[in-house]
Parts: C-alpha cells; sequence; structure tokens
C-alpha cells in the first residue's frame, strides 16, 4: 500500500469520525422536557442540552449540568440547590437515549430517582 493510499483512508476515517461526532450532537442537543421520580412526588424541568462532539452541556434555568453524550448514553453533573431541602448538592443523571425520549436514573446527594424526559416541542 502506498504512502498515498494511506493518506487518503486516514483522512476518510477522520472524516467518518467527525460526520459521527456531528450526528450524535445533534441527537441530543435541544430542549427536553424531563419529569424526574422523587421521594417527595413528581417533579419537573426543562433541560436544554448543548453538544460539541461527545461533551454537552445541559441548563436548568440558571443551573448548568455538564457531562459527555456517546452511544446513546447522556451523563450530566452539576450541583444543584434544592428549596425544599434547604442546601446544594450534586445531581448525577445517566440515562439512555432512543430517538425523542430519555430514560434513566438520577442521584440528588443522597437521594435516588428515576426519570423520564421527551423532546420539547
Amino acid at each position: 500500500m502506498t504512502l498515498r493510499r494511506i493518506f487518503l483512508f486516514s483522512l476518510l476515517g477522520g472524516l467518518t469520525a467527525a460526520r459521527m461526532l456531528a450526528a450524535a450532537a445533534s441527537e441530543i442537543a435541544g430542549k427536553w422536557e424531563f419529569v424526574f421520580q422523587t421521594p417527595v412526588g413528581e417533579r419537573k424541568s426543562p433541560l436544554e442540552i448543548t453538544a460539541e462532539g461527545t461533551q454537552v452541556t445541559g441548563k436548568m434555568g440558571e443551573v448548568v449540568l455538564k457531562g459527555a453524550y456517546q452511544d446513546g448514553k447522556l451523563e450530566l453533573k452539576g450541583n444543584v440547590y434544592s428549596s425544599e431541602g434547604g442546601y446544594t448538592a450534586e445531581l448525577r443523571i445517566i440515562g439512555k437515549v432512543e430517538k425523542d425520549e430519555i430514560s434513566g436514573t438520577a442521584t440528588w446527594d443522597t437521594y435516588q430517582m428515576t426519570f423520564s424526559a421527551k423532546r420539547a416541542e
């Protein structure tokens, strides 16, 4: 195999990977409506997700969550203040994305919960 062919295969592989990352970013980016099943009842929260490659940022009002999205798996975390609890703790979200829905688990401090989310219209 010539150096030219090796270079072309490497270049094409890199372009394919870049396209795949762009497709993944567009799959998760946008506005979502999250519903958390907490120990004290259902809590709804809009979340806007932006993505750059596999790195994602989620915004719930003033709260910023950072994480990653790859192969259909979303992970976000950030500090969230609870007016009910009266203190700030880390919220960690782990979910699986399927089309326009996300489902998974979340942990805030020692409290564990499930959630579901749908793309906002």
